[in-house]
């Protein structure tokens, strides 16, 4: 019950589809770290790189009435794991400072907890660097963070990371590396990454060219409101045979179902 209440006063948990009953500690911080992103319309720009992300973490505070039946087995869980870290009370504070733009708390609270191993701060220390907000503006040091949030499962920061690497920005440009943590994010959910592995896919970068994953991950994200990877399958879709189309809704209908388990071509 006491589980319960906190979760209910922090906020609401969504469902992720999956086909294994198995529990693991990285598959709770999937599930708490994948937070989507509701507006993507200037992602596409560098200076808007981070601003939707903390309206969504915002919802872990604010949002109480959508606890689903089908997490009540992993309440008992929650209290095998440390909870100060994932529900912590800095880490809310520093939110709020965030969301009210008081970069100097924020970056207090967040500091804290960064350096005792919490990825969602690391994450936020990574885009204060990056855009500059309380410190002065630091890609190398921003890519340090998202690195240690990226190691640990974070999918924004592991997104963060891919397009630091796609586009030599704090980091030496380096394509293999970029698609690996890009792909990475995608396969945990994040629909901007999904639309940069689509664009990887489709021009051969880091990746072997290939059109149909191309537009397996265009689809895929589309399908979660990515308005720039809807244009991309519909341009991509006129270079494309009705028998390939047709094995592509397949080969993401897989994907999607097996919680990212099962992104390849039919056999």
């Amino acid at each position: 019950y006491k589980v319960s209440s906190l979760l209910e006063k922090l906020g609401s948990i969504y469902s992720i589809e999956t086909d294994s009953n198995s529990i693991s500690r990285s598959f709770i911080n999937n599930l708490l770290s994948q937070v989507y992103i509701d507006d993507y319309s200037n992602l596409n720009k560098e200076k808007s790189i981070l601003f939707n992300y903390s309206k969504q973490e915002e919802n872990l505070i604010s949002n109480t009435n959508n606890l689903k039946k089908t997490f009540i087995p992993f309440i008992f869980l929650f209290c095998f794991i440390n909870i100060k870290s994932v529900f912590s009370e800095d880490f809310i504070l520093g939110l709020k400072a965030f969301k009210s733009q008081d970069y100097d708390t924020a970056f207090e609270q967040f500091l804290s907890l960064a350096e005792t191993g919490d990825i969602r701060a690391q994450t936020y220390i990574g885009m204060m660097y990056f855009n500059g907000l309380s410190v002065p503006k630091n890609l190398e040091t921003a890519a340090g963070w998202y690195i240690k949030a990226a190691e640990e499962g974070h999918p924004h920061a592991q997104f963060y990371l891919g397009w630091m690497y796609d586009h030599g920005k704090g980091l030496e440009k380096n394509k293999e590396l970029a698609f690996k943590w890009l792909e990475t994010a995608a396969k945990q959910g994040h629909p901007r990454a999904q639309n940069n592995v689509g664009v990887m896919y489709y021009k051969g970068e880091g990746v072997k060219k290939d059109l149909l994953l191309a537009q397996m991950w265009y689809m895929i994200s589309s399908s979660k409101g990515m308005s720039e990877a809807k244009e991309n399958m519909i341009t991509l879709n006129d270079n494309l045979t009705k028998k390939e189309i047709s094995q592509i809704k397949q080969m993401a209908k897989n994907c999607m179902v097996s919680n990212y388990q099962k992104c390849k071509k039919l056999n």
